[in-house]
């Protein structure tokens, strides 16, 4: 069973396509048909898609295999997946992470935040940096940590100036991209 629409839209490609090679070799100004002002009328305002039962269940997942040639797959069982519902939630679970961490911490997001939940998980690095040192973790142990430079620059207190006293305590255990 098919799970993807068909019907118009591709009615609509081909009118468009036809448009296209008839009006080949005209001046710019005149390659305008009005072929193309029929696209919208042979489409549906809002499309409807409307996918039968089985599409979301494992037998149903076979119109995404095109997707495993455009990027990586990284197979996983749905009883390891927990859904956070809160900021606080997914701070703790940082924080929790960062502090059993034995090789190497990677971070990377648009900008870190400025809050108290956000100095806590730098709080729980900068520990583990520390305990890297004191040989309690390993002795190649690195923090990296990818921001945007636009987001992560606002302000007078950013993420930048949130990172920099850490950056500065463990300058050959840590960087930020």
């Amino acid at each position: 069973m098919d799970c993807l629409p068909r019907g118009r839209p591709s009615l609509a490609a081909f009118f468009g396509r036809l448009s296209d090679r008839l009006s080949r070799g005209r001046e710019s100004s005149a390659r305008r048909s009005s072929w193309l002002l029929l696209a919208p009328l042979l489409t549906s305002a809002v499309p409807q898609l409307t996918l039968p039962t089985n599409c979301l269940s494992p037998e149903g997942t076979h119109i995404f295999q095109w997707i495993r040639n455009l990027v990586p797959e990284f197979g996983i069982a749905g009883s390891h997946i927990k859904v956070l519902s809160s900021p606080a939630e997914f701070y703790e679970l940082m924080k929790g992470q960062a502090k059993m961490a034995k090789q190497r911490i990677v971070l990377a997001s648009l900008y870190l935040g400025t809050g108290s939940l956000e100095q806590e998980l730098v709080d729980c690095i900068e520990i583990a940096l520390e305990s890297s040192l004191k040989g309690c973790g390993s002795p190649n142990f690195r923090v990296s940590i990818l921001l945007d430079f636009t987001r992560g620059s606002r302000g007078q207190k950013n993420s930048r100036t949130m990172l920099l006293p850490l950056l500065r305590r463990f300058p050959d255990k840590s960087q930020l991209k």
